[in-house]
């Protein structure tokens, strides 16, 4: 599988003063997937997810 590297990280205003963290990982050019997490106060954890895609040929979108 491809890298499990964090290609673009950042936090996406949603009003009010709140941010959303997201991250992207996998091949630039791949099929976009998105992964959704937990509630509020949830995090992204160690990554263990991303073992779930196929990397080389998926975009992975996360927040």
């Amino acid at each position: 599988m491809g890298s499990a590297e964090v290609r673009r990280s950042g936090l996406l205003p949603v009003g009010g003063g709140h941010t959303v963290y997201w991250e992207e990982s996998g091949t630039e050019a791949g099929v976009p997937a998105l992964y959704l997490h937990g509630g509020p106060g949830g995090t992204l954890g160690t990554g263990s997810y991303r073992r779930k895609f196929d990397l080389d040929t998926v975009r992975l979108g996360r927040v």
